[in-house]
């Protein structure tokens, strides 16, 4: 990665007065990577390396490596920095899918789930098989490296804690509904009032 030119895709933004600073940044990362001066893999500067070559914020930066991050074209690596995940800047986002198993009706669910986000969007199936330190760890070693997390939950009082560290502004709960301490989006299947009122 030559940084220098890396720098310089983004300083030639600044003159565009539409663009905020961190979509300056954003569009200056993706420009680098459609010129080939960035690649799959490569690690960005530093946040604190940012700051002292272009004099952007903190929360600016973070804010712009978070919506790749969201996109799918970034990923972090705790204590290790910033990679570039891929070479595909048409991606809009990334998306967790946690779902119970592969069975037939999760099957169902995913086709047309897929086939209804288009195809510039991303999704990671995980499968937690109703266990519950499967679900954590998927969990915990997915949070903050997607734009959306989409998940079935397992009734659990201890998968609600784990599920309520996801930010829920990105959060869609499927299948199953769990009660949540905190508002989330949900399309879920509703068994026990249907089920009463077809045996009564």
């Amino acid at each position: 990665m030559n940084k220098t030119r890396l720098f310089s895709e983004i300083k030639l933004l600044a003159n565009i007065s539409s663009f905020s600073k961190h979509e300056q940044l954003i569009q200056g990362i993706i420009n680098a990577l459609n010129q080939k001066v960035i690649s799959r893999g490569d690690i960005l500067p530093s946040v604190n390396e940012m700051i002292r070559e272009l004099g952007f914020a903190k929360e600016t930066i973070g804010k712009a490596y978070k919506e790749l991050i969201a996109r799918g074209i970034l990923e972090s690596k705790n204590r290790k920095g910033y990679f570039v995940a891929t070479d595909d800047t048409e991606r809009h986002l990334k998306v967790c899918l946690l779902i119970y198993a592969f069975d037939t009706f999760q099957e169902t669910f995913y086709q047309n789930f897929r086939n209804h986000l288009g195809p510039n969007v991303q999704v990671d199936v995980f499968f937690h098989h109703n266990n519950l330190t499967v679900f954590e760890s998927i969990i915990n070693s997915n949070k903050g490296q997607y734009g959306m997390y989409v998940v079935a939950p397992i009734d659990s009082p201890s998968a609600i804690s784990i599920l309520e560290e996801l930010p829920m502004d990105k959060f869609l709960m499927v299948d199953r509904y769990v009660k949540m301490n905190v508002p989330c989006s949900y399309i879920v299947q509703e068994f026990k009032q249907s089920s009463y009122d077809a045996f009564v």
